[in-house]
């Protein structure tokens, strides 16, 4: 005869199926840091490239960074709410991370001073991130 009997298939199986519950908490828990560090990659990034279009002045006006519940918005204007939409440049992040802190930094033109400062904390599930910002407009993280 060949093939495979019923009883090593279920043991292969079997072993297949401990081996699966064994790694996958492992691997849920890298995705959700993964998910962490990357919102906190793209918040940094995204403070920064306000910043240094507010320095150099572009179409001599301050830009910010509005913070939206699945994304952050680098706007031009000197508040969301009076913004040109139409120069909007979001990047989303997931819905699963809540975000605390000043939900609208504007960088002043040329000097790129922070209109908000303080910390903005990232948190999901057991997970935490941190980004300071200071009335100068310098990012740690």
């Amino acid at each position: 005869m060949k093939g495979f009997s019923l009883l090593e298939l279920i043991i292969a199986v079997s072993i297949l199926l401990i081996v699966m519950g064994t790694i996958s908490p492992a691997v849920v828990d890298y995705y959700s840091n993964y998910r962490m560090v990357s919102a906190q990659q793209d918040l940094v990034s995204v403070l920064r490239k306000a910043q240094a279009l507010a320095m150099s002045n572009q179409y001599e006006e301050q830009y910010g960074v509005y913070i939206a519940s699945s994304s952050f918005v680098v706007f031009r204007g000197s508040s969301y709410a009076s913004r040109t939409s139409a120069f909007d440049d979001p990047v989303s992040y997931s819905a699963a991370i809540t975000i605390t802190g000043p939900t609208e930094i504007i960088f002043a033109q040329l000097s790129g001073r922070a209109s908000a400062t303080g910390t903005l904390m990232l948190s999901s599930g057991a997970y935490t991130r941190s980004a300071a910002l200071n009335n100068e407009g310098r990012v740690e993280w």
